[in-house]
């Protein structure tokens, strides 16, 4: 009877004690109990609030991750002209999150941010006037604008500066030097074409070894397939996220857009690969390079006082991979750039 008396005292303890949440979850509670009261500010009117609540939509950060939702809170700001809504609507038509991909909508609304003095939009409109990117490119223009984002401290604008300036100048260079491309050497065509004198002709002994090695259609096996690459579909092959074009003598493969966020900086791109030099033996070579359409630091009104934000378009460094595909046609193994090994492996039946 004891036992039992001290059992209810203590399950009367347990019930009677206040419900706290969890270490794991103490971040949601908090992030849904600001949500609840920025939503109520958003609804009657105040600009900040329907930002935040935009923000908290794009970032599940209360709410579950909903990209329209944030596009209508967004937009309800932006009316009102403020600053960082129409940037963060202008991020999400460069991106096509949401929404469909329009990067001269996008321009238009950075382009209002940037007026009005928020410096992320200055430095994202500057970096757009260099790229071309849903207008013109000026470099006078881009220079300009981010020369305003670094006069507000704005640290990734610094860099960027020097970059564009160095793009202006290479662009100068090549405008004075630009003269018609001179045609092919057709003097070593002309050689290749004349008859040979004197060539002995082939024995028929090789021709009969040639047929007895076995030849490999390496190209054929690869548009046949589909390749892993690290347990992933390939970037530089063809795979669930690449899709490659036969140009006789080549293959050209394009991945599809993928996203990335690393050393503090938020990006977009695309591998673009360019696959020559088929062998019988099962020897083949690869070329890629990546295509960015979009980098900015993660964190844009804060970003990290070291990131380094690479410039969008066509990487100058093109990676070089030497491979070989097994005989059976499953397995390929190459040597990137001369030092690292890659292997892709085939998906489904040879």
């Amino acid at each position: 009877m004891r036992h039992a008396w001290l059992r209810l005292t203590v399950l009367a303890l347990v019930l009677a004690a206040p419900v706290w949440p969890s270490p794991a979850s103490a971040v949601d509670y908090i992030w849904e109990q600001v949500f609840a009261k920025r939503l109520k500010q958003a609804e009657a009117g105040d600009a900040d609030a329907q930002y935040a609540v935009g923000e908290a939509y794009l970032k599940g950060r209360g709410p579950t991750v909903n990209p329209q939702e944030a596009l209508k809170w967004f937009r309800r700001a932006a009316r009102q002209g403020h600053p960082k809504a129409l940037y963060r609507l202008g991020y999400m038509h460069l991106r096509g999150i949401g929404t469909r991909r329009d990067p001269a909508r996008a321009f238009e609304l950075i382009r209002r941010a940037a007026e009005a003095g928020y410096s992320p939009a200055q430095y994202q409109l500057g970096r757009m006037y260099a790229a071309g990117l849903g207008t013109e490119r000026d470099y006078d223009a881009a220079l300009e604008w981010l020369r305003k984002a670094a006069a507000q401290d704005y640290l990734p604008a610094r860099e960027e500066i020097a970059r564009v300036r160095r793009l202006r100048e290479e662009a100068a260079r090549q405008a004075q030097a630009r003269k018609p491309e001179k045609p092919p050497a057709t003097r070593q065509a002309r050689a290749a074409a004349r008859p040979t004198k004197g060539k002995a002709k082939p024995k028929a002994a090789g021709k009969a070894q040639a047929k007895r090695e076995r030849r490999l259609d390496v190209k054929a096996v690869l548009l046949a397939a589909s390749w892993l690459e690290n347990r992933w579909p390939s970037d530089h092959l063809p795979s669930a996220h690449t899709t490659c074009r036969d140009e006789g003598t080549r293959l050209v493969c394009r991945s599809r857009e993928r996203d990335r966020v690393a050393d503090g900086v938020e990006m977009t791109y695309f591998v673009e690969t360019v696959v020559t030099d088929f062998a019988p033996d099962g020897r083949f070579r690869a070329s890629y390079r990546a295509n960015i359409t979009y980098a900015m630091p993660e964190d844009p009104d804060n970003p990290e006082a070291n990131v380094v934000v690479p410039s969008t378009g066509w990487q100058k460094t093109v990676h070089e991979l030497d491979c070989r595909m097994t005989p059976d046609g499953t397995r390929i193994e190459c040597v990137k750039d001369g030092r690292a090994r890659v292997e892709f492996r085939r998906v489904g039946r040879p």
